[in-house]
C-alpha cells in the first residue's frame, strides 16, 4: 500500500514539500456515470494496438495521455474493444470484465490545445 512517507521518497521531496491523501468519500471519479454500483468500480482501458491504429489511419500521432485512462494494454488487436463486450480478460492474476464501450468526450481533442475532434473521428 502507498504511504505518504514512500510517495515523498519515491518523488525525492524534502522538508515542508510533503504530499497529503485527500478522500471524498463516499464520491467516486469514474469514466462512467455513477447509477450503478457496477459502474462504480469501472476502469477505464485504452488498446495501444488501436490506439496505433488510430494513429496510422489520422496520420498523425497522438499521446495515450489524452485518453484518460486508468489502464493501457499492449498486444491485444486493433478492434478487440468493440468485439470482446461481456468478456472477461485475465492477466497476471487479475480479471476484468468488459462491460461497455467508453464513450469519449471532448476532453480527448487535446493535450494543451484542440487539434483533434477525437470524439467524431472515432
Amino acid at each position: 500500500m502507498l504511504t505518504q512517507a514512500g510517495l515523498a521518497e519515491h518523488l525525492t521531496l524534502t522538508g515542508a514539500t510533503q504530499p497529503t491523501f485527500v478522500s471524498a468519500t463516499p464520491h467516486r471519479f469514474t469514466d462512467a456515470s455513477v447509477v450503478s454500483l457496477q459502474m462504480v468500480d469501472a476502469i477505464s482501458i485504452l488498446n495501444l494496438n488501436n490506439r496505433r491504429n488510430l494513429e496510422q489511419r489520422l496520420g498523425v500521432r497522438t499521446n495515450p495521455a489524452r485518453f484518460r485512462v486508468n489502464l493501457e494494454i499492449a498486444g491485444l488487436p486493433p478492434g478487440w474493444e468493440l468485439e470482446s463486450i461481456g468478456s472477461t480478460l485475465h492477466a497476471g492474476g487479475v480479471s476484468l470484465r468488459h462491460i461497455k464501450r467508453t464513450k469519449r468526450c471532448a476532453v480527448t481533442e487535446d493535450t494543451a490545445r484542440r487539434d483533434l475532434m477525437l470524439p467524431y473521428l472515432l
